[in-house]
Formats: C-alpha cells, sequence, structure tokens
C-alpha cells in the first residue's frame, strides 16, 4: 500500500519552520498513522494542532500510493484550513465542498485528494462521502461529536479511513461520555462499550469523579492521545511582552465611571442587576459613547473628548504608522469595531481592516490575505 512516490502524485513538500515539541508532534502523528488505526491530538489550544497536523497530511501523500484526505471543520475554521495548507505546503492543493453552489456529483469528489467540508456539510452529503475510502480522516474541534447518540457521530462514525485523526484541546468538557465518544470513533470500544462504560462513570458530574478515576482513564488514553499544556513547552515558545499602560481619565469621564462603580456596590444583593451593572461599565470602559442612545455619526473629534484610552489608542497607533509596522486591535463589541476602524483610518491615513461575527466566512481569509501582504502600516480590528 506504501511507496515512496506514487506516480500522478503531485510533488509535496513543507514549508513550516517547527519548535521542538511540535516536532515530536508530527513525528508522533506519523508514527501512530502507520502502526494504528486512529489517534487524538489533544494539546492545549496555540499550541500549532493544524501546524502539525499539517505535517502528517504531507507525510501521507509522500508515502501512500493512492492518498485521499478529508478534514472536517467547523464551519469559522473551514477557510483557515484552507488558508493553512496553501502558505505552509507546495504541492496540496485542498477542495472546499460546501456551501449552495457545490456540486453534488461523485466524480467530483472522486478527483481532489485533499478535500475540506464541514460537519453540516459532511451530514447532509453523506451519500457522496460514504462512497469514497480515505487514507486519512481529520476532525477538528472534535468536540462536536462528543455526542454518541447524534446523527453528526454515527455519520462520522460510518466513513471508510485508514485512519482518524481526532483533534480538540478540551478531550474533557461535560462529562467523562465525552472522552468515550472520541476515543470509539478512533478505536472501537477502546475505554469499553458505551453501556459499560455509561453504567461507571455516566452519570456522574465531573466535580464528582475521584482523582483515582481521571487517573485511570487518563494512562489508559494517552496510548492514543498526545496532550501538552502550554506550561510543558512553555520554554520553547517565543516570549510574550505584557505592557501595561496606566491612563488618567478626565474629569466628566472619571465622574462617569465613578457613579458607574457605585451603582455597582449598591445593587450588590440582587445579582442579576449587579451583572447588568457590570456589563454597563464594561461598555463603558472600552468606549463611553457604547452607553450612551446616540445615534448620529460620531467623528473623531467626538471620540477623543470622549475617552482617554481612545485618545492612546490612536497615539500608539500613529507611532505604529512612523515605525511602518502593523498592529491588531481587539475590541469586545461590533459597533465599536465600526466606529473605530472608519475613524481611525481617516485619523492616521493607514489601511484599515476589520473581522467581527457578521464577516462571511469565505471572506475572512481574503481580509487577512490583504492585510498580511501590504507593505508598510496597515490595522486590523478584530473581535475575540
Amino acid at each position: 500500500m506504501l511507496n515512496n512516490c506514487a506516480a500522478g502524485k503531485p510533488d509535496v513538500s513543507l514549508k513550516i519552520d517547527f519548535y521542538e515539541y511540535q516536532k515530536v508532534g508530527v513525528s508522533w502523528l506519523i508514527n501512530r498513522y502507520f502502526s494504528e488505526s486512529g489517534s487524538l491530538l489533544a494539546d492545549d489550544m496555540g499550541l500549532g494542532k493544524t501546524a502539525q497536523t499539517i505535517g502528517l497530511i504531507v507525510k501521507v501523500f509522500k508515502y501512500v500510493t493512492e492518498p485521499k484526505c478529508l478534514i472536517v471543520a467547523p464551519k469559522s475554521l473551514m477557510i483557515n484550513w484552507h488558508r493553512e495548507i496553501s502558505r505552509f505546503t507546495s504541492g496540496l492543493k485542498p477542495y472546499i465542498h460546501w456551501g449552495e453552489k457545490r456540486i453534488g456529483f461523485q466524480n467530483i469528489l472522486e478527483d481532489h485528494q485533499l478535500i475540506v467540508t464541514t460537519y453540516s456539510t459532511l451530514v447532509l452529503d453523506i451519500s457522496l462521502f460514504s462512497k469514497l475510502n480515505y487514507s486519512l480522516v481529520v476532525l477538528d474541534e472534535a468536540s462536536f461529536v462528543k455526542n454518541p447518540d447524534s446523527e453528526r457521530y454515527n455519520v462520522v462514525n460510518s466513513l471508510n479511513t485508514d485512519h482518524l485523526l481526532a483533534m480538540t484541546g478540551t478531550p474533557f468538557e461535560n462529562s467523562l461520555l465525552d472522552i468515550w465518544a472520541i476515543t470509539n470513533l478512533i478505536s472501537h470500544n477502546f475505554i469499553g462499550t458505551k453501556e459499560e462504560f455509561h453504567s461507571k462513570y455516566g452519570r456522574l458530574k465531573l466535580s464528582e469523579i475521584q482523582q483515582k478515576t481521571f487517573n485511570y482513564l487518563e494512562n489508559k488514553v494517552s496510548t492514543i492521545m498526545l496532550r501538552r499544556m502550554k506550561a510543558d513547552v512553555l520554554e520553547q515558545l517565543p516570549s510574550k511582552v505584557d505592557v501595561h499602560r496606566p491612563l488618567v481619565m478626565g474629569e466628566k469621564e472619571r465622574k462617569q465611571y465613578d457613579y458607574l462603580s457605585s451603582e455597582i456596590k449598591n445593587s450588590l444583593e440582587l445579582k442579576e442587576l449587579a451583572l447588568a451593572k457590570i456589563n454597563t461599565l464594561r461598555k463603558f470602559t472600552s468606549h463611553p459613547f457604547l452607553n450612551s442612545s446616540y445615534e448620529g455619526p460620531l467623528d473623531i473629534d467626538t471620540l477623543r473628548i470622549g475617552s482617554r484610552k481612545f485618545q492612546y489608542l490612536e497615539e500608539l497607533l500613529i507611532k505604529i504608522k512612523k515605525l511602518g509596522e502593523k498592529a491588531i486591535i481587539f475590541a469586545n463589541h461590533k459597533r465599536i469595531l465600526s466606529v473605530f476602524e472608519e475613524n481611525l483610518a481617516l485619523s492616521t491615513g493607514c489601511p484599515c481592516f476589520k473581522i467581527d461575527g457578521t464577516t462571511p466566512v469565505n471572506e475572512r481569509t481574503q481580509i487577512i490575505d490583504n492585510f498580511s501582504s501590504l507593505r508598510g502600516a496597515a490595522f486590523l480590528f478584530l473581535n475575540p
């Protein structure tokens, strides 16, 4: 089934400089692929599960005679897979099967060796996907299939694949049944049948489970799971520099802040009211205009007068512009993103981009690429 260079295959190579722990991860994935039927990559968020998986995919394309890989991901991550594969490899051309304009012919999927789709599309088009044999199936955010009684779970379980790789930073979420469901996809009845497992652990909340139970399951699952936390690899990661800058509010802004703070203190006995007041204060600290009923246009002068924090942001972006560098600005509220993007584009004279929850998924990658490809200063406004 394996060879070193199958005829007609693309000439595939990697373009990633892995950290040492990622090299270990890729080697582990490759060893699992060529010796077992499945694996669980459960590294903490931010440690590069996608990059490590791409390393495995490249190896599969190099050594499997007729490679065929399927990546299933949430809609919000589907375009990111296409972008990362295109960015970090040469020779791989991912095909996205998704959306109203997707083509429902079997030969289309047969003609592509690397397919990216969503969980919902997989369910809708299982009649197409089930007719194919895969060298590798990747489940991104595998918590999407943690319910073993769901149609989504059964559809994934019906796929014909040599190897299934589940990716999740949270193998345990609500109950121990989560980890049973995921490991069962990787290796049937790996930690017992569903009935056996449920009778032992299924009725217990995570807070009710004894440490020895966790230790037993962790030791058992560790044979098919690779999990590293940030603390485990901290020395290999680039250092993060936090610069805290205290700012003095103007008199009017300070009075408003003190008033909102006092309202919170006076409502502590009523939990729901206190939480509402805290949310009001959060909006105020983003920018006071978020708490006003003002619906007219907000010009740069109005924004400056209302918030010392906004003044500092503008000053900082002007400095960044002079350095010819880029900046990413996070804000919690969609309305503030739009107002800041429009006004700071005019104020700084720099290209500004924005992505929030209303930005269509298929447009986000293009926005990021446009931002990244610009030479010189540019600013990207994001909703966390």
